[in-house]
């Protein structure tokens, strides 16, 4: 099941405690920065040991900021190079480097699903992976 959490929309309870009833929660953007709805940055507030996936379009704008907010807040951030695409060369290897000099850790979706795979396996607490696009 899934929860959509609405920038201007209460959130039904505590965050946290919508994880164990959701298996997704969504947190639609009310322009290009995911931090712009304020649920979403609360869950991130409230995750600072996650580490976060970020993939999706566009490089050098939503993952752009996506992934420089996360970083901003010292959270571990892998971006999925084979699972972004950006609107304009130049400004896609820009960003790219500056996310790269923030420390952003990039792999391909591979190494995701392997990760994914062994996580499933041991089912070790605190090994999450969550989304961002």
């Amino acid at each position: 099941s899934r929860l959509v959490l609405e920038p201007d929309n209460p959130a039904p309870g505590e965050l946290l405690g919508l994880m164990d009833s959701y298996n997704q929660l969504i947190f639609p953007k009310a322009g290009l920065d995911a931090f712009d709805n304020p649920h979403f940055t609360r869950m991130v507030e409230a995750l600072p040991e996650a580490e976060y996936v970020v993939f999706g379009v566009a490089t050098d704008y939503c993952v752009l900021l996506a992934a420089r907010g996360l970083l901003q807040r010292h959270r571990r951030v892998k971006i999925v190079r084979d699972a972004v695409r950006g609107i304009a060369p130049e400004t896609e290897a820009r960003a790219c480097r500056e996310l790269s000099a923030m420390g952003a850790e990039w792999v391909t979706t591979d190494a995701i699903e392997e990760r994914y795979r062994r996580s499933a396996l041991s089912n070790q607490p605190g090994s999450s992976v969550s989304g961002v696009s």
